[in-house]
């Protein structure tokens, strides 16, 4: 199974692209042995129309071109499910157990997602009830895909 992330919005050298680049590494070496073969992370330019809803409907054109064919879509949403980590991780495992090919994970701009990712979503997630900025975000995001995959491995990373 592929993992995809697709994110509006470029990370530039920061402390966050670390924890990114660090977990990506990690989910790579971790996930390989449990059907987790491929990890891609793309990020895009956040549309520049001084109208809210053409950005966003710009940009969920950008996400949706790059999901990888057949793949689940997770569509991160202020308004969607929270899950733990525990539940998280039983997710992932039964979206890898029922043969999709693909989870693609896709972050909007600013101003949210356009509809169409939304309408196209399989899940509706939600990292927290707390706003974050987009960049801490991402890195949530790949922290609790690796914590997912240590949860299944048995590795004590997660510590109940």
């Amino acid at each position: 199974m592929q993992i995809f992330i697709g994110a509006i919005g470029r990370l530039k050298k920061s402390d966050e692209l670390n924890l990114c680049n660090k977990f990506e590494t990690r989910i790579k070496n971790a996930g390989a042995q449990l059907g987790f073969t491929q990890f891609q992370h793309l990020d895009f330019d956040e549309d520049k129309s001084p109208q809210t809803q053409i950005r966003k409907t710009q940009e969920a054109k950008k996400l949706l071109n790059a999901v990888p064919k057949g793949a689940l879509i997770v569509a991160l949403d202020e308004n969607g499910k929270q899950f733990t980590s525990q539940d998280f991780s039983k997710k992932i495992a039964s979206y890898r157990d029922d043969g999709y090919p693909a989870i693609a994970f896709l972050l909007g701009g600013p101003d949210g997602h356009g509809q169409d990712v939304l309408n196209q979503a399989d899940l509706k997630l939600s990292l927290s009830k707390m706003t974050w900025p987009h960049q801490m975000a991402r890195a949530l995001l790949f922290e609790q895909i690796y914590r997912a995959i240590t949860i299944m491995s048995g590795h004590p990373y997660h510590r109940q």
